[in-house]
C-alpha cells in the first residue's frame, strides 16, 4: 500500500514527512519529536490536524489520548497509532529495550521522594482547595521549588490544572490510583510480629496506649482502612511506628518477633510525612485515608478491594 516515506525540513524537533502510496498519491504529515510525551503535551498537538510525534516512550494514558483525539506517533519500542487516509496500525504493550531509566515521569510517587509526598499529601487533604505556590510550600514545609516542580509534574500528566492561579487538582481519585500504582511496588522493610492475645484484644490494648501517649503508632493496611470503610476481614494487625519506637511498641503489646504466623506487621517510618493528617476514629488512632489506601494497595488477598472502598467513601 504504502510506497515510500521520506523526511524534509529537519529542524530538529520539528520535521516534514511525505507518505507516499502507490497510486502516486500521497499525504503530508508535520512531525515533531518529543523526548518525553507527556500527556498535557499530546493534548496541544492534537489540536492541529495531520501530526506526527516521534518519542522513546509512550505510556498506556499517552496512547489511549493519540487514539481518541486522532494524533498518529511512534516510539523506539515498536508502539505506534498511525490513521492515515488508506492506512490504520495500532501497536501497543511493547516494552523499550536499552533506554537508560529517566527519572522525574514517577518520581514523585515514588516513596523516599518525601518532600514531594508531603508536598501531595497537603494537597489531598483537601482536593477541592486552590492553592497559590507560596501556600503550598509553607503547608507541606518545602521549599518553593519542590512545589513547583510536583505541580509542572502534575499539569504535565492531568492531574491537576492552573485556575485563577492557584493549583487544583483535577481528579483526586485518578492521582490516587496512580500514585498507589508506583508505591504498591516499593517494599518497605516491616517487622512481623506475634502476639498470643486475639486481635480484638490487642486492638483495644493499642486504642488504650494510643490514648494515653504512650505510642504514636498507627493502624494501617485493611485494619486501618476498615475504620473508613468497613468492607473486608483481616487477620492481622498493620501499624506504622516512629522508627526507633518498634521495640518498645512490641513490649507493650506483648508481641515477640517471628518468622511466620504473625498477627501484628509493623512498618518503622524515619519520616513523618506518613503521619499528616492522622485521625482518631471510635478512639482508633489511624492514618490518613491517603496512607490507608495507599498501603491497601500493598497489602496481599483482598487489599486492592479494600482500597477501593476508601477511594470511594473519602475520595467522591
Amino acid at each position: 500500500m504504502v510506497r515510500d516515506c521520506e523526511c524534509w525540513a529537519t529542524d530538529h524537533p520539528r520535521f516534514v514527512a511525505r507518505v507516499s502510496y502507490h497510486d502516486d498519491s500521497s499525504i503530508l504529515l508535520e512531525g515533531t519529536y518529543m523526548e518525553r510525551a507527556f500527556p498535557a503535551a499530546l493534548l496541544e498537538q492534537a489540536k492541529r490536524a495531520g501530526r506526527l510525534v516521534l518519542t522513546l516512550q509512550m505510556s498506556p494514558k499517552g496512547h489511549a489520548i493519540c487514539e481518541e483525539r486522532g494524533l498518529n506517533y511512534m516510539d523506539a519500542a515498536g508502539n505506534c497509532f498511525i490513521s492515515l487516509d488508506r492506512a490504520y496500525i495500532s501497536e501497543k504493550g511493547n516494552r523499550a529495550t536499552g533506554l537508560r531509566k529517566r527519572r522525574g515521569e514517577q518520581s514523585v510517587f515514588e516513596p523516599t521522594a518525601h518532600a514531594s509526598s508531603r508536598i501531595l499529601r497537603t494537597l489531598m487533604q483537601a482536593p477541592s482547595r486552590g492553592y497559590r505556590m507560596a501556600d503550598l510550600a509553607e503547608e507541606s514545609g518545602c521549599s518553593p521549588a519542590q512545589a513547583y516542580k510536583v505541580a509542572s509534574f502534575l499539569r504535565q500528566n492531568l492531574l491537576a490544572e492552573t485556575r485563577g492561579g492557584r493549583l487544583c487538582i483535577a481528579n483526586a481519585r485518578h492521582l490516587l490510583m496512580e500514585w498507589g500504582k508506583v508505591y504498591k511496588v516499593r517494599q518497605r522493610p516491616k517487622i512481623a510480629l506475634f502476639s498470643l492475645d486475639d486481635l480484638p484484644a490487642i486492638e483495644a490494648r493499642l486504642q488504650k496506649l494510643s490514648q494515653s501517649g504512650k505510642t504514636r503508632a498507627l493502624l494501617t493496611g485493611i485494619a486501618g482502612g476498615n475504620r473508613y470503610a468497613p468492607t473486608v476481614r483481616y487477620n492481622r494487625l498493620q501499624l506504622l511506628c516512629p522508627e526507633g519506637e518498634t521495640e518498645e511498641l512490641a513490649m507493650l503489646l506483648d508481641c515477640k518477633p517471628c518468622s511466620s504466623g504473625a498477627n501484628v506487621i509493623v512498618t518503622p517510618c524515619a519520616h513523618d510525612e506518613y503521619f499528616m493528617d492522622a485521625r482518631r476514629i471510635h478512639g482508633d488512632a489511624v492514618v490518613s485515608p491517603v496512607q490507608a489506601y495507599l498501603d491497601c494497595m500493598s497489602s496481599p488477598a483482598r487489599g486492592e478491594e479494600q482500597a477501593l472502598a476508601i477511594l470511594r467513601k473519602e475520595f467522591p
